[in-house]
């Protein structure tokens, strides 16, 4: 990661503002702050990974990372991305089927399947709950896949990734 990556993982903090989305890892422990609300993220640490996976969900609009009723306390094992707040609406989320801090799998939320299995994804299906896990190397093309087929199906389009630098 460049110089941006490098300055964020010195600090120790990732802040979004136009989200209002705060990272802070302090002693060990990441703390996940938005909209008036924090929660610790259990065995999550500040990582280059991490990072890249908040930057690419917030790309696709997926820039809420709480929704009502969870976390219910003031910690949580895993991370969700959603583009509300409202109960159950999460996309994805990085939990410790992931192998936190490391970033082993992502999860997908299981209404996904349909999609999942009329694809050509990497993906596999957990046995109990049913959830969805990809590689963490096919984020992007699993949100352009999820876009896409929002686009197709209700003409509500998720957003998509920013342009790269010095793209017309």
């Amino acid at each position: 990661m460049g110089k941006k990556g490098s300055g964020i993982l010195r600090s120790r903090c990732f802040h979004d503002e136009p989200s209002g989305i705060l990272l802070a890892e302090e002693c060990g422990a990441l703390t996940v702050s938005q909209n008036g609300r924090s929660y610790l993220a259990l065995r999550w640490k500040m990582t280059e990974e991490l990072v890249a996976v908040v930057q690419t969900a917030l790309h696709f609009g997926l820039s809420k990372l709480w929704q009502t009723g969870h976390p219910r306390g003031r910690q949580s094992s895993h991370i969700s991305f959603s583009r509300t707040h409202e109960s159950a609406s999460w996309v994805f989320s990085l939990g410790l089927e992931a192998q936190p801090p490391r970033l082993q799998k992502i999860t997908f939320n299981k209404r996904f399947l349909p999609i999942f299995e009329a694809s050509d994804l990497e993906w596999t299906r957990q046995k109990a709950g049913g959830n969805l896990f990809i590689p963490p190397g096919r984020l992007i093309d699993t949100l352009t896949l999820l876009r896409e087929h929002a686009c197709q199906s209700t003409g509500s389009c998720m957003a998509g990734p920013a342009p790269a630098p010095g793209a017309a």
